[in-house]
């Protein structure tokens, strides 16, 4: 996902992020990468079965079979992926449709580190791809209430969205003030003290959010601050009036509309700032599937595979368990990872279901946090820009497109154009175009060739024009690929964005492999960027995946390798925030959601 994508800065050094201020993944890994080290060590070849074949789950298998386990790994689909899912137009040739993940700011630390020790860039890593050719980056249509522009790279905004521009902007750079004072520190603060290593400052500055609006929607917070109902002082002096919002529902800022995100809650959307995953994105042109190609490639016959295997349930036999599916059975396993959207760990394993596999916290948990709808439509066009590097490359507008990117893969003559790609209830609205008939499947010809004559209707003669230029090249039927996440087997749907009130749910999930030898360790352990801070975001994957990896180790008895402060995942302080009343802790030790409410 992507949202405000024009608000740029330098990428910068790499830094712990938000949630978890006293543990940066990716240094370390780089310290015991310098060394050769695995993240640990067990002996015994004990056997783990990994459910899930996308980034988390086999970067899960990868570290423990480095660090001595007998890994099995279980995948629905014929192929590695999950929704690292680049899928190609044709067999052999450079273009693809990255039907996942598809940005990748140099902030994704951890990401960066595995994108260098698999050699999948060169030196400079991420930062050295080329910039995602997002709205702003390349010359953009903007398309608002019938009227139509231009908006050139170097421009700070398009013309109209002055107001939203400027007092985004001044959010991010100077917090929100009362009586000109700073009261809350900016997202730009924010970064700096993680970059500094300063844990005590970086935790009062989130913690300040989260007392102020952990508990309000996306919406609530612009509301509050944007039209001076709070106590803050309005950022960059100028209240939004109702068309600003609506400016910024329909379009955002370079990226489409907030509108279907609105009701998300705030704390999800904040992250993005402080973290760095809004800043200088970057287009992986072999596509994104190569990582967990590397993964799996790295185990090799060493691991035991097993593709087209759905897991349908998880059964404790004694000491180990047994994996079903269908009428399959795969046995004695002594720890089992399950690293799937939290939506087919319900629906699909029925994790959630059975109380002796995770505690009742990270079932309920796993029920009740929202997950996004999104859909994607893509097809293979001609580089209409190949012989002028000053045409028009991108659209953003207040129609049922929402957004078009055009994507160059280098192959010589043709190139992707992403006709859209939307969430929630916006892509349940375009998932509706592609159904000829009640009840009938989705016809990805008729829903690209749908939001194209929305473009050509448009009443605009240059906007006609300029999509005549996005007609699938060739065979339509193998020249435009589609996906619908939410009702995709195995994933039901695209990533998780908590909703006000849910941060507590995440919070059980990403800190259940905390549970590694003590009296609550099942032996069963979650991943997947579901379970993250930041879902949606290969970054969060990973994260998620050497999470259980560790927790794993420990669990069976295995020595874990600390950064240089002496310190693994196992130490991070799961009870540094108070997602749910104010900073203050009061009741049972140890609930996460037993926090005074003050003010």
């Amino acid at each position: 996902m992507s949202v405000i994508a024009r608000l740029r800065h330098d990428a910068n050094p790499s830094h712990p992020y938000l949630d978890t201020p006293d543990f940066a993944y990716d240094q370390w890994l780089g310290l015991l990468g310098k060394y050769e080290l695995p993240i640990g060590s067990v002996s015994g070849r004990p056997r783990v079965a990994v459910i899930g074949a996308g980034a988390s789950g086999l970067c899960a298998a990868y570290e423990l079979q480095r660090a001595g386990c007998a890994v099995s790994v279980f995948e629905a689909d014929m192929q590695a992926g999950g929704r690292c899912a680049s899928t190609p137009f044709q067999p052999g040739e450079p273009d693809l449709a990255e039907l996942g993940a598809m940005r990748f700011p140099p902030s994704e630390f951890t990401l960066d580190y595995y994108f260098r020790h698999f050699r999948l860039t060169d030196e400079n890593g991420i930062a050295g791809l080329p910039d995602f050719p997002d709205p702003g980056v390349v010359p953009t249509w903007v398309s608002y209430g019938g009227d139509n522009q231009v908006w050139q790279p170097g421009q700070p905004c398009p013309a109209g969205f002055e107001v939203v521009a400027n007092g985004w902007d001044a959010f991010n750079k100077e917090g929100l003030s009362s009586q000109g004072g700073t009261q809350l520190q900016s997202p730009a603060s924010i970064t700096r003290a993680l970059q500094a290593g300063d844990v005590a400052l970086a935790t009062r500055y989130w913690q300040d959010y989260l007392d102020e609006f952990g508990q309000i929607s996306f919406y609530s917070f612009l509301y509050a601050v944007f039209t001076g109902h709070s106590r803050f002082d309005i950022p960059g002096g100028k209240a939004w009036s109702f068309a600003d919002f609506d400016r910024f529902g329909a379009l955002g800022l370079g990226s489409g509309g907030f509108g279907p995100l609105y009701p998300i809650g705030f704390n999800d959307i904040f992250r993005l700032l402080p973290n760095g995953l809004e800043s200088a994105q970057k287009l992986f042109q072999p596509g994104i599937r190569q990582l967990p190609l590397a993964f799996a490639a790295a185990l090799g016959e060493q691991c035991d595979w097993h593709y087209a295997t759905p897991i349908d349930r998880i059964e404790r036999a004694g000491a180990t368990f047994t994996l079903h599916s269908g009428s399959a059975r795969f046995t004695a396993y002594d720890r089992v990872i399950v690293a799937t959207t939290t939506r087919a760990m319900e629906m699909g394993c029925n994790l959630s279901d059975e109380r002796s596999l995770l505690s009742d916290e990270a079932r309920q948990a796993i029920r009740r946090t929202h997950i996004v709808s999104s859909v994607k439509v893509a097809a293979r066009i001609r580089k209409f820009w190949r012989d002028d590097p000053q045409a028009v490359r991108c659209l953003i507008t207040d129609d049922a497109l929402h957004q078009v990117y055009t994507l160059d893969y280098g192959a010589a003559d043709t190139a992707v154009c992403f006709l859209s790609y939307t969430w929630d209830d916006d892509a349940v609205k375009q998932q509706a175009l592609g159904v000829a008939q009640p009840g009938g499947a989705i016809d990805k010809v008729a829903l690209y060739e749908s939001l194209r004559a929305m473009l050509m209707a448009s009443g605009s003669e240059p906007l006609r024009q300029w999509a005549e230029h996005l007609r699938p090249y060739g065979n339509p039927q193998q020249a435009v690929l589609f996906v619908e996440w939410q009702s995709s087997p195995y994933f039901n749907g695209g990533f998780k964005l908590a909703q006000p009130g849910q941060d507590p749910y995440v919070q059980a999930m990403f800190y259940d492999f905390q549970k590694a030898g003590s009296p609550d360790d099942t032996g069963v352990y979650l991943a997947g960027d579901c379970i993250s801070w930041t879902s949606g975001w290969v970054e969060g994957a990973l994260q998620a995946g050497l999470n259980a990896a560790a927790g794993v180790l420990y669990s069976l008895g295995g020595q874990l390798n600390p950064d240089q402060r002496g310190m693994t995942p196992l130490q991070i302080n799961a009870e540094r925030f108070c997602y749910f009343g104010s900073g203050v802790r009061v009741g049972q030790a140890g609930s996460r959601t037993d926090c005074a409410v003050t003010g």
